[in-house]
């Protein structure tokens, strides 16, 4: 059996056990995220994700916002649509009158 090394990005996982290899995956985005012994690739990425749960395995997955912020982001967008759309078409427009 051959100890094969894991590497996750975003939700792919692959195993590899050359060190060539392993750093080629690296520069692509890859990260090591274990170590499994196994007969295959297929084999090592199984076991691991038998013996390891996707919650654990998996790293943060960029910026999380909490629902308050993303309505109060979102009504401040709507406000400054609302706002720039007046200033445009309502006060721009008396600017120029003849």
């Amino acid at each position: 059996m051959a100890t094969y090394t894991l590497l996750q990005r975003d939700h792919l996982l692959r195993a590899a056990c050359e060190t060539d290899k392993i750093q080629q995956l690296k520069m692509c985005g890859y990260s090591v995220c274990g170590e499994q012994e196994a007969e295959s690739e297929e084999d090592a990425v199984t076991l691991f994700e038998q013996r390891v749960p996707a919650e654990k395995r998996m790293g943060p997955q960029g910026t999380f916002i909490p629902p308050l912020y993303r309505k109060l982001l979102w009504f401040g967008g709507c406000c400054l649509v609302l706002w720039l759309g007046f200033l445009i078409f309502g006060l721009l427009p008396l600017a120029f009158v003849d």
